[in-house]
């Protein structure tokens, strides 16, 4: 299903629609286990088709937290973001390696040239969304536009 033209706020109640409904088919299979009945495979499918449906709400949820606050951070910051996205990891961590590096190479201080920004939002009384922002300074873009090769 797509999702990607929904409010924060339509997504966040088909959120806890969809984790409701995770949770009582949950309930379920541990019912059913308990009585010593196993699984069946519809009820499995369905369990995974629900948990791969909360991964895709709360994904576009934090695109959506992602994209407004690069747009916020960059007028704020008076500065250029390079990468946003929610569930922080190596990824955040690999782009803010490449920038200090290449702020390196320019002869600038990558502590003033290059930050790295978390940003929390709440969505539903009890969820939220962690966003990193990797951000460069414009005088760091202004380099690295040079290095770029026309003819790629």
């Amino acid at each position: 299903m797509d999702y990607s033209t929904e409010s924060i706020e339509d997504l966040a109640r088909r959120l806890e629609e969809v984790k409701n409904k995770l949770f009582t088919l949950q309930d379920q299979i541990a019912l059913e286990k308990k009585s010593g009945t196993d699984c069946t495979e519809e009820d499995t499918i369905r369990l995974k088709n629900l948990r791969t449906d909360c991964r895709k709400i709360v994904r576009t949820i934090e695109h959506i937290f992602a994209n407004t606050g690069k747009e916020k951070l960059e007028k704020e910051t008076d500065m250029i973001c390079v990468f946003a996205r929610g569930d922080i990891d190596a990824d955040h961590s690999d782009v803010m390696d490449e920038c200090i590096a290449e702020a390196d190479q320019a002869g600038l201080s990558p502590e003033r040239h290059v930050k790295f920004i978390t940003k929390s939002y709440k969505y539903y009384p009890q969820n939220q969304a962690e966003i990193g922002f990797v951000l460069i300074s414009k005088r760091l873009q202004t380099y690295l536009d040079t290095l770029e090769d026309p003819f790629d």
